[in-house]
């Protein structure tokens, strides 16, 4: 090997002497030491008693297998969890934990195994469920110290497998075997559906496939015989999914489906359209807004008639200040050109942005963003205050909520007509009155004096109104004078006697007030 370098050393060497030739010797292994060092990697553990992981993949089926793990040399000091993740190129399983630490409840299926601890020794079986027929997996294990971070992993290890991969056939008394289908996934250029099979057809692990075929929608030239796994896929039972990709776009796709290849008098067919070039989101309409939901519309430009989706996603997005984080919605699907979405569990008085797409990344020419505003919080109204034929109603701004308050509407009723059993109730003796945004109060006259009221304040931005809770009161006049006062003196006192006023409608003396003065004084 000529390393330039290393040959001028060895030019000098003659040039300087023996002692200038130990020290180019010291630098020559010096650097051809740190070569081997780079080049030659460094176990992960370098203590004797660090902990030791030993993996085995047994009982191996098409839709099950089972983990051996054996862990030893475990510090017994640790609060340790052990965590395994099963995972092909393209998915990855729910996390499976053990230990004291563990916490975790998610997924299909029991995100938690039994174990046994013998001294420092940690062993156990594993379930692997759900698998994927005829898929490399690779399972990674790790020991760790109260959770699986970075820093608190102890010891770690892999192994590979892979499930059964041929199919079998089916029985021959099929019967009604498919039940339905659903798209999951519809682009330019990709169609997934789903196909539901009776579980009976396909028991766990059996192997069984359904055959397809497809093609252009009303052309014989139909593909290859395809095959699909049946196995269990989220919630929906035993179901083969059929992916297809590189389709042209806005084209019908139709599908020929079969239990085997010579079962066409059990064959099912069905077909589906990829998204248009020029397919997209047109508009986005808002109804029944509240304070704290909404539905969302949107349209579909160019749409088909076969199934497609719409992806909905929405945030915060105040007018003077910094847009939220968008959080996703579920995907809608539909047939027609219009897609309905319900947004809930919103804040009063916030303004939002909803987008809607047909493609789960939100490409830009095929989304659309529309804002609305929630409707305010109830406003806080005070007891009445009654004068004669008047009430004066004061209220509170809603707490809730930054979206700009338009006005406020008083509304009052007699009560009496607010409570009648008619429906829908009568409004003769219904009256409003519009407020400012910067009133707090205001004082309803011409009122009948002994008759109760109820009253509301209404609160509006720029979506409509909300209602505040009902105050009732009763305006009273001031009563006539009272008749016939006489005052008889006494010995260092007098003695005041008179009658009720005449009688004035719809007041009631509730008591009267007795006022004297001497000389200058006033009252």
């Amino acid at each position: 090997m000529n390393i330039p370098f290393l040959s001028s050393l060895g030019a000098r060497r003659t040039k300087h002497g023996l002692g200038r030739r130990a020290t180019w010797l010291m630098v020559t292994l010096a650097v051809l030491f740190a070569v081997l060092a780079v080049a030659v990697p460094t176990p992960r553990s370098a203590s004797a008693d660090a902990p030791e992981i030993t993996l085995s993949v047994t009982d191996v089926e098409y839709e099950t297998a089972t983990l051996s793990i054996n862990v030893t040399d475990v510090d017994s000091s640790l609060n340790w969890k052990v965590n395994v993740v099963f995972k092909t190129d393209t998915y990855e399983h729910p996390h499976k934990n053990a230990g004291p630490t563990h916490t975790v409840s998610q997924g299909q299926e029991s995100s938690s195994f039994d174990y046994d601890v013998q001294g420092s020794t940690v062993t156990a079986d594993v379930d692997l469920n759900w698998l994927i027929p005829a898929s490399d997996y690779t399972v990674e294990v790790k020991l760790c110290d109260t959770d699986c971070g970075s820093r608190n992993v102890k010891a770690e290890a892999s192994t590979t497998f892979s499930t059964n991969s041929v199919c079998t056939p089916h029985p021959t008394n099929r019967g009604k075997w498919f039940p339905g289908y659903h798209f999951t996934k519809v682009t330019e250029n990709e169609l997934t559906v789903r196909v539901h099979v009776n579980s009976s057809y396909a028991p766990l692990n059996s192997g069984r496939c359904v055959y397809y075929t497809y093609n252009t929608y009303f052309e014989n030239d139909y593909s290859e015989i395809r095959t699909a796994y049946i196995r269990h896929i989220g919630s929906g039972g035993r179901t083969a999914q059929i992916e297809l990709t590189d389709l042209e776009p806005g084209t019908r796709y139709g599908y020929h489906i079969t239990l085997d290849v010579e079962a066409e008098d059990n064959a099912a067919g069905f077909s589906g359209s990829t998204l248009g070039p020029n397919t997209g989101i047109s508009e986005i309409e808002f109804t029944d807004i509240t304070n704290d939901s909404a539905k969302a519309t949107a349209t579909i430009k160019n749409a088909s008639t076969d199934d497609k989706f719409v992806y909905w996603r929405y945030r915060e997005s105040p007018l003077n200040g910094d847009p939220g984080i968008w959080l996703t919605l579920d995907k809608v699907s539909t047939k027609t050109a219009t897609a309905d979405k319900d947004l809930s569990y919103l804040v009063a008085g916030t303004r939002y942005e909803v987008e809607a797409s047909v493609k789960d990344n939100f490409n830009l020419g095929m989304s659309m963003t529309r804002a609305f505003v929630t409707l305010p919080g109830k406003p806080g109204i005070s007891p009445l205050e009654p004068g004669d034929g008047s009430l004066k109603v004061t209220w509170t701004a809603p707490d809730d909520g930054v979206a700009t308050i338009t006005g406020y509407t008083v509304k009052w009723q007699e009560s009496e007509e607010y409570f009648t059993s008619e429906f829908p109730p009568p409004t003769t003796t219904l009256s409003t009155y519009d407020a400012d945004a910067d009133d707090t109060s205001y004082t309803i006259t011409g009122l009948t004096n002994g008759t109760e009221y109820r009253v509301h304040v209404i609160a509006k931005n720029e979506s409509g109104g909300t209602e505040s809770n009902g105050e009732f009161g009763t305006p009273m006049g001031i009563p006539n004078a009272p008749n016939s006062l006489q005052v008889a003196p006494g010995n260092e006192k007098l003695t005041l006697t008179w009658e009720a006023p005449t009688a004035k409608e719809g007041v009631t003396v509730t008591g009267y007030k007795v006022q004297w003065k001497s000389g200058s004084q006033t009252f």
